[in-house]
């Protein structure tokens, strides 16, 4: 009986290391759209976009980066002399911000926090967006028509 109980505490133990670090939603902290763009431009501010690449072509924060969710790292080296990373996505119900908070509070990172509502609060207190789509050239043929 004594036998069965430590290697069912050994296997415990084992199995129990092998688990990633759980994050729950109550422990993402959110900024406001005041205070994101307080940090934008700062040294050591670094900003997440997690949606797809083209998604933050088309309309993005100054200054932000785009690691899309799932290629979010740890040891990432863009994000190596970050004090301050602010994770956000397309607004307030698109799930990314939260999910790339807790992800880089998974792999380790400290400070992280969530731009709750993310683009579409900016947009809507008229703050720049950035737009990284290359306006389509004009053939010479119909220029000038």
């Amino acid at each position: 009986m004594m036998r069965r109980f430590v290697w069912i505490m050994l296997m415990a133990g084992v199995l129990g290391g092998c688990d990633k670090v759980k994050v729950s939603d109550d422990s993402v902290a959110g900024l406001s759209e005041s205070q994101v763009a307080s940090l934008i431009g700062q040294e050591q501010v670094v900003i997440i976009d997690v949606r797809k690449a083209d998604a933050y072509a088309a309309g993005h924060l100054p200054g932000a980066i785009n690691i899309f969710l799932p290629n979010l790292r740890a040891k990432d080296e863009r994000l190596a002399s970050a004090k301050q990373i602010v994770v956000y996505a397309g607004g307030w119900t698109d799930p990314l911000g939260t999910a790339g908070a807790k992800s880089m509070m998974a792999k380790g990172y400290s400070n992280v926090y969530e731009f709750r509502g993310g683009l579409e609060v900016w947009k809507s207190a008229g703050h720049e967006v950035v737009t990284s789509v290359k306006p389509t050239q004009t053939r010479p043929e119909t220029e000038g028509k």
